[in-house]
């Protein structure tokens, strides 16, 4: 993931979340292309507290911009993260 993460923040953002006005959050568009580059076809999950700590922000924070880009269909959302079962999210 470390390495993931390291890509995510060198590489350029998505064309389609340039526009944003948040670099955090076209990083986190970036480490989603990234995350799904390294699971291939099969969906990719992403914690918002792990998310929340790369970016040195609050959980809820990295929710908020998770909800942002599958509003604007940058991903989509397969599976809802259950706290109970302790799984994250699958995009």
């Amino acid at each position: 993931m470390s390495e993931i993460i390291a890509l995510a923040f060198v590489t350029d953002p998505p064309e389609c979340v340039r526009h944003y006005e948040s670099e955090p959050l076209k990083q986190l568009a970036s480490l989603c292309r990234e995350r799904q580059r390294a699971c291939g076809k099969e969906p990719f999950y992403l914690s918002a507290r792990t998310a929340g700590r790369y970016f040195n922000v609050d959980p809820s924070t990295v929710c908020r911009w998770l909800a942002l880009l599958r509003h604007d269909s940058v991903i989509e959302e397969v599976k809802k993260g259950d706290s109970r079962t302790m799984m994250a999210t699958r995009f």
